[in-house]
């Protein structure tokens, strides 16, 4: 038997730096598997991830395997793929190869290996664990044609020496991809807040905000985004944030109030200034919002905003009634209830009852209480104009 060629260092140094492209670019995966599959005379490559708990599998990626395979697989081979079974118990790392996970008599009589893989002309398989921890079950694997030898022992030994770039590049990936929908969940929290929130780096660079404080911006009354830069249009007050946002900055543990400030910033209009909050931001939550080591949060409160309450999360909260929250609404506001009544085409006697109903929903007596409940609820309505 003639012993196969062993790939060259400067191919395996190739392969070695896509990889690492790939942890922070997802489509370089597709060039790492196809040179997967050269390096080893491979028919195929896969990547493949998936849940533990309930054994679903949620990603895969793979080089010349076609669409209906991996339908296939989704649907019925995945749950009983022996070398899944293999690698369960086993850390991440550990090489895997059919013969390793069932002999050749028996796998004539499994399932996976008679029925599947003889039917889309794959027969031998190398690859490895790159992740296997509480939740998550992730896989790389290179694959023959039925016509293909067996891996022998110098594909192993090759295989086993890029294991430690495979691993460390998928766990890369996978960090950034935490990061990337830790962002996205952040972005739409905060654009259910009420206040004006907008996140910056040290130099007070606008790296997202809420729907509050896009459109409080827009209206430039004082604080506007020039540039890609939050400032404060009187220019010692935009003296005064650009060093409080620097300090903050400082400080990305987000631990020392003190190295935060307040300041108030002057409107053009001649309404009262808005009251500034700027506060340290976290280091998880610069890593989420891709920001450097310095970033800051800038909170903007206008004393001239009227009240508001959120009609859907109230009733949510509450249990009320789409009527019943839009005359709690109308009661924060400052209607009378009779004004209420008219405006909303129902007699008094009907807002009375919708009201006894609210108060016994809220937990509440009187008007004043019920106002001051509804108004302490933080969440408000999610219209950004722009994209985050």
């Amino acid at each position: 038997m003639v012993r196969e060629q062993v790939p060259n260092t400067d191919a395996i140094y190739a392969l070695v730096d896509k990889n690492y492209g790939a942890a922070t670019d997802a489509g370089g995966w597709d060039d790492v598997l196809a040179d997967l599959a050269s390096m080893f005379n491979g028919a195929a490559a896969s990547l493949i991830s998936a849940e533990k708990a309930d054994g679903t599998l949620i990603h895969t990626a793979g080089y010349n395997i076609s669409d209906a395979m991996v339908r296939e697989y989704r649907s019925r081979f995945f749950v009983i793929d022996p070398r899944v079974a293999y690698a369960l118990p086993r850390h991440a790392g550990s090489l895997i190869t059919d013969q390793r996970v069932m002999a050749s008599a028996k796998m004539k009589r499994d399932p996976f290996y008679a029925e599947f893989t003889p039917r889309y002309r794959l027969r031998e398989t190398i690859g490895c664990a790159t992740i296997n921890n509480e939740t998550l079950l992730a896989g790389i694997g290179v694959h023959r044609s039925l016509r293909g030898p067996a891996f022998d022992a110098a594909n192993e030994q090759t295989f086993t020496a890029i294991i430690p770039h495979l691993r460390r590049a998928m766990q890369v990936a996978g960090r950034q991809q935490w990061a990337r929908a830790y962002s996205e969940g952040l972005s739409r929290a905060l654009d259910h807040v009420k206040t004006a929130v907008v996140i910056v780096d040290g130099s007070a660079n606008v790296v997202d905000m809420n729907a509050a404080a896009d459109a409080l911006l827009a209206k430039a009354d004082g604080l506007a985004v020039k540039s890609g830069e939050i400032k404060a249009l009187r220019p010692a007050d935009n003296v005064r944030l650009r060093r409080t946002i620097a300090g903050s900055a400082g400080n990305t543990a987000g631990s020392d109030f003190d190295a935060g400030g307040v300041l108030q910033v002057a409107r053009r209009t001649g309404l009262r200034s808005y009251a500034v909050l700027v506060s340290p931001i976290s280091s998880w939550a610069a890593v989420a919002f891709a920001l450097p080591r310095a970033g800051a949060i800038v909170m903007i409160n206008d004393p001239e905003a009227e009240p508001t309450v959120p009609v859907e999360p109230l009733q949510r909260l509450y249990g009320l009634t789409a009527a019943e929250a839009r005359l709690v609404a109308a009661q924060a506001a400052g209607r009378r209830i009779e004004d209420a009544a008219k405006a909303f085409k129902i007699s008094r006697e009907t807002a009375r009852t919708q009201l006894r109903q609210i108060f016994a929903k809220t937990g509440t007596t009187r008007q004043t209480d019920l106002v001051s409940t509804v108004l302490a609820v933080p969440f408000g309505p999610s219209r950004r104009r722009r994209d985050s």
